[in-house]
């Protein structure tokens, strides 16, 4: 498996990550933040399946709320 960071540069983690952003309606699904400005990142719920990962396996969080979830913050 290649490096983390060149998974997320992929075609195939890109296409992952916009359909996840569409599904979740481009707003942390955590706080409910739909701020314009607000910088969104895909979150994987597990690293089990990295690489074959379903959109079930992944959400949107807001910054602040994904690194509240690295840090094992509720919130």
């Amino acid at each position: 498996m290649k490096p983390y960071e060149d998974y997320l540069n992929s075609d195939h983690w890109q296409s992952l990550r916009s359909q996840v952003l569409d599904r979740d309606g481009y707003h942390c699904t955590r706080c409910e933040n739909t701020n314009i400005n607000s910088v969104l990142h895909v979150h994987h719920k597990s690293y089990d399946r990295l690489g074959h990962e379903s959109l079930d396996d992944l959400i949107v969080l807001c910054e602040t709320c994904h690194k509240q979830e690295h840090q094992g913050g509720d919130g």
